[in-house]
């Protein structure tokens, strides 16, 4: 798993994992320490759910193959602070969705 980790003078900070390693011969990115479970279907559901929020949000000139690119390409583009958004909404949804079953 890569980290999101920022070099802090000779360190490495993953505010995610809550871990400081050396940064010496290292560059961004740098595989975290600690790895992380496999997402479950749930979570990569909610990622494709905040990734349609985060749009594009049709296909008509450019075919669903594309749309996808583009949304990927804009997720990657967003802040933490937009996906997070983002997350949360498709959250919110999923969670609709299971009280109607």
């Amino acid at each position: 798993m890569t980290c999101d980790a920022l070099r802090q003078g000779d360190e490495m900070f993953c505010s995610t994992c809550k871990l400081r390693w050396g940064a010496a011969g290292h560059g961004d990115p740098i595989e975290c320490p600690r790895s992380s479970p496999e997402p479950t279907d749930r979570d990569l559901r909610r990622q494709r759910f905040a990734k349609a929020i985060n749009g594009p949000h049709h296909d008509r000139h450019i075919g669903r193959e594309m749309m996808l690119k583009l949304r990927d390409h804009k997720w990657t583009q967003a802040s933490k602070a937009e996906r997070q958004t983002h997350l949360n909404e498709a959250e919110a949804i999923l969670k609709e969705i299971d009280h109607e079953h």
